[in-house]
């Protein structure tokens, strides 16, 4: 005779035992260690709780319009000193002698970021006085949006040595930047500015010694890189100076708040939990199923 299923029914066993018992012990001590146990091997195995992050970050650099420049000679004591600081200009403006200063910003991909900046001079040479050294400073303002918001002013400082007989200078560098700490995540996305390095209150913070020691303390701030420079050396009655900088991406270290900390925390938590879960209910099952332990069945 064909037998033919009409109707199932799913029989539900419920495993019940006292406060004070064995049953209830066990039970208690798997759900700690369900829990427990994938938060510390979550942490003690590294990377749970990120003090310190890292990002390769393009960032939004623009020349802020103020440089400073010092072009010296053995053969004179002063000087050619150019810059568009309201204080060198007020004390010493005759000792301008920089004819043209051109300065263009260039978006090369065209999303509005700037990727390079291009600085170029001529300096008018006195009589039998030739160029030997020349320091430079372009001041930047420099910000990231992501991972958080922070905004510095930050500074180009380039020096060079030993121009006699040099009447040309070509200079191809990379924007870089140099972290002895790492950047803190605001929650409120305030500019972070660092000490403007540009709005000096005395006179001793515009000399070029104290105002690049007063920059070197800064814990971040940016720096030439990969340096390619040309010399010319064809005698003429004015010196050329051309600089090339272009702004790649930074490897940028902050610091994470809570919330990007709790992001990549808890999925290391739940693939850990999951094996966790299931090797437990495995052993829970083993103990209940063999009557290891004494408790009461009740079936619906």
């Amino acid at each position: 005779m064909v037998m033919l299923e009409v109707f199932k029914e799913t029989i539900s066993v419920k495993y019940k035992a006292f406060l004070l018992s064995k049953a209830t012990f066990i039970t208690l001590v798997c759900d700690i260690i369900t829990i427990s146990l994938p938060f510390v091997l979550s942490y003690y195995s590294g990377g749970l709780w990120q003090k310190h992050n890292s990002l390769h970050l393009q960032p939004n650099v623009r020349f802020n319009g103020d440089f400073l420049l010092l072009a010296m000679s053995a053969q004179n004591q002063k000087p050619i000193v150019c810059s568009s600081f309201p204080y060198y200009k007020k004390y010493l403006g005759t000792l301008d002698a920089c004819s043209t200063v051109k300065i263009r910003e260039i978006d090369a991909n065209l999303d509005n970021q700037v990727d390079a900046l291009q600085f170029q001079t001529t300096i008018d040479l006195p009589e039998k006085m030739p160029i030997d050294a020349i320091n430079i400073v372009l001041l930047l303002n420099y910000t990231l949006q992501e991972p958080c918001y922070f905004q510095m002013e930050s500074a180009v400082i380039y020096q060079e040595t030993n121009l006699r007989n040099v009447f040309q200078l070509s200079l191809y560098a990379d924007l870089g930047l140099q972290q002895t700490e790492s950047i803190k995540c605001s929650k409120n996305r305030l500019a972070d500015m660092n000490l403007p390095i540009g709005n000096a209150h005395h006179s001793e913070d515009y000399m070029f010694d104290n105002f690049v020691g007063n920059y070197a303390s800064k814990k971040i701030k940016t720096t030439l890189t990969n340096p390619i420079t040309t010399y010319g050396s064809v005698k003429a009655t004015s010196f050329g100076l051309n600089l090339n900088l272009k702004y790649p991406k930074h490897k940028i270290y902050y610091t994470p708040n809570l919330w990007q900390v709790c992001k990549f925390a808890w999925i290391q938590y739940i693939a850990i939990y999951i094996i966790t879960a299931w090797l437990v209910s495995k052993i829970k099952s083993y103990i209940f199923m063999n009557n290891l332990v004494l408790f009461y069945k009740d079936r619906k």
